[in-house]
């Protein structure tokens, strides 16, 4: 499985407004900015001061589409049935209150289906952590 997808948030506020100092170069090919390399210094605009950036999942960005019913897909056939393309169906997978959304083909701790508008690379994953306390 690919690494799920993670975006730096600030470790005092978890706002997603932040930023990293940098270095860009001039392309005269490409004729833009292309980032040279990253370096320590973070700061947040939320909280108008520097920062340290902790790592999150990112949430599933799409809008999932179910069944009819309000129900989630029972199978990767049956979603493809309704008249999904393979790269629009997701499966979802839970473990230890851990959910993951990826590629179609996963059964183990299998939840279900659902179809997305957008198409996936079949390599990208989605994980969201639920507070069971």
């Amino acid at each position: 499985m690919s690494n799920p997808i993670q975006i730096p948030v600030c470790c005092t506020c978890q706002s997603k407004d932040v930023t990293k100092d940098a270095w860009a170069e001039w392309d005269p090919i490409k004729q833009d900015w292309v980032l040279h390399s990253t370096y320590d210094d973070e700061f947040c605009q939320e909280c108008e001061q520097s920062t340290k950036l902790d790592w999150i999942n990112a949430e599933f960005p799409f809008e999932e589409i179910r069944r009819e019913d309000g129900n989630y897909f029972n199978s990767w056939p049956e979603a493809k049935a309704a008249g999904y393309r393979d790269d629009q169906i997701w499966s979802i997978c839970e473990n230890d209150g851990v959910w993951s959304y990826g590629p179609p083909h996963h059964y183990v701790n299998h939840i279900g289906h659902i179809a997305t508008a957008e198409s996936h690379d079949g390599k990208t994953y989605y994980v969201e952590e639920l507070d069971l306390t």
